[in-house]
């Protein structure tokens, strides 16, 4: 259900722009990708984090730098 998505009109900027941009200076859809999931792990704080096997938690990558189990319904992890 949402893995389609109709990009018909950023094509068409993406395209105008390339023909409008400085030699070397071009669009790709891989750009447009990337600020679209940066866009959705800032929305969505608990898509940004990792499983660490060895303590058997789940932590978020803290934007100090720190990590931290992540809470649960029961507490948290062990």
């Amino acid at each position: 259900q949402y893995d389609r998505a109709d990009i018909t009109r950023l094509e068409q900027f993406r395209k105008r722009y390339n023909e409008s941009a400085p030699a070397g200076g071009k669009l790709t859809m891989t750009a447009f990708l990337l600020k679209v999931c940066a866009a959705a792990l800032r929305a969505f704080p608990r898509f940004n984090s990792s499983l660490d096997l060895a303590h058997k938690e789940l932590v978020l990558d803290l934007r100090s730098g720190r990590r931290a189990p992540e809470p649960r319904d029961e507490g948290m992890t062990p």
